[in-house]
């Protein structure tokens, strides 16, 4: 007598044929491991949390991970990632990467950098931000996220207007003239008049600090004059400048062959490179600009300038 499966027993005989199928399979092809993710992590901070309108704000995004749990791949991230703030808008980018140890392990760390520089007062705001990176080979993405970051501007100084500057400059010019001494002065004012030839570096630097201070509120034109001679007289006096004067890429490649930091040269560089623009043809500026360009050259050859 022939006995017949029924279907409850076709139906187990054919869920137990699928499984040995697929192992077979499994075992003759092989399945490719996936990276795990690595041990990843970010910080952002800004160097202050209050600040003035004429100052800058930096703003450090620091990741890091433990180099053996890519096991054999590298972290890729893309370009510095946009931001989007309230009141800044961004100045300068950079960003590195670094090795280094933790705890006896192999550390790699990625740094984007942003200055960041007023443009209202009130609370300006670093909103969140998506850091995206790949694990190459196996191309598998990733996202980190930034916290928000708020930081206090203040007001901007007042700054007089430049066209009532300008009626007393003529006043006191012409009372002045009736004396004998308009000329001496209004060339002073205009930003013609040099520093005495024989005075020391320090002194002579210190002289044109003052006299470019005194042009923070008045004529743009005549304050980049003088931003000007104060880098010229600067380079010329400390490296024997022989070019010139006026021949603003001979500066440049004297400061570029020098043997000042990358960060004074790139800072002095930029500034005479800015001032042979704006001396002829000067931009309209924001409010504070040229105060908080001072401030920054003031301090530059108060504590990082030496003869």
């Amino acid at each position: 007598m022939v006995v017949f499966p029924n279907a409850e027993q076709i139906m187990k005989f054919t869920k137990v044929t699928l499984i040995i199928t697929v192992l077979l399979v499994i075992s003759s092809v092989g399945v490719t491991p996936i990276s795990a993710q690595p041990e990843i992590s970010v910080s952002a901070e800004v160097d202050r949390t209050e600040m003035a309108y004429e100052e800058t704000v930096t703003l450090t995004y620091l990741i890091e991970w433990e180099v053996n749990s890519l096991d054999g791949s590298r972290l890729m991230f893309t370009s510095p990632p946009d931001l989007e703030t309230d009141k800044f808008r961004i100045g300068k980018v950079s960003s590195k990467v670094s090795p280094g140890t933790r705890d006896g392990k192999a550390i790699a760390t990625r740094l984007f950098r942003y200055t960041l520089i007023p443009t209202g007062s009130g609370e300006g705001i670093i909103h969140p931000t998506d850091l995206t990176y790949i694990i190459v080979p196996d191309s598998i993405p990733g996202v980190l996220h930034t916290p928000r970051l708020t930081v206090r501007i203040a007001q901007p100084i007042p700054v007089i207007p430049e066209s009532s500057i300008n009626i007393w400059i003529w006043i006191i010019g012409a009372l002045l003239a009736l004396g004998g001494a308009g000329a001496f002065l209004w060339l002073k004012i205009r930003g013609k008049s040099k520093p005495d030839e024989n005075l020391g570096k320090s002194e002579r630097i210190q002289a044109l600090l003052s006299e470019l201070k005194a042009q923070v509120s008045r004529d743009r034109g005549d304050f980049y004059t003088r931003l000007y001679d104060l880098i010229w007289v600067a380079i010329s006096s400390r490296f024997q400048l022989s070019a010139t004067r006026g021949d603003t890429d001979a500066c440049v490649r004297a400061i570029d062959e020098s043997n000042l930091a990358d960060s004074q040269k790139a800072r002095l560089s930029e500034w005479i490179t800015r001032a042979a623009q704006e001396k002829f043809s000067p931009a309209q500026g924001t409010p504070g600009e040229t105060l908080r360009l001072y401030n920054e050259i003031e301090v530059f050859f108060g504590s990082e300038w030496s003869d």
